[in-house]
């Protein structure tokens, strides 16, 4: 259950969004949200994730495949100390790892998240 201060923040956050809209859109838009509530949101995305989840054939390599990404992440810094002893082309091959790890783990900061999933499918294949 959510809070009065909760549910005056969403109110707000709807009645703002209305107005960015165009007038013809407004009342609709308001009339709509009537009826959510921030568990009701929640509760969809819940079921919309679940329904993903038995439908993506990727979705179950995400657990291991995270623990495999933060492992190596970490061993990264000692990596890229290790290469400065012979760079020319450990340093390529880093950097190419470096690169897939950044995508795989920070698609939002990188926005290249389809590159991101297709480089974890290439991987997973």
């Amino acid at each position: 259950m959510q809070s009065k201060n909760e549910q005056l923040v969403f109110q707000k956050t709807i009645t703002e969004r209305a107005r960015r809209l165009p007038l013809e859109k407004q009342q609709a838009y308001l009339d709509a949200s009537q009826n959510l509530s921030v568990e009701s949101i929640f509760n969809k995305v819940e079921k919309l994730d679940a329904g993903h989840k038995d439908q993506s054939s990727l979705r179950k390599f995400d657990e291991p495949l995270s623990k495999v990404f933060s492992v190596v992440e970490l061993l990264m810094a000692s990596i890229s100390i290790l290469i400065q002893q012979s760079p020319e082309i450990s340093s390529l091959v880093i950097g190419g790892v470096r690169m897939v790890l950044d995508v795989c783990t920070h698609p939002r900061q990188v926005k290249m998240s389809m590159f991101g999933r297709k480089a974890l499918g290439s991987l997973i294949v």
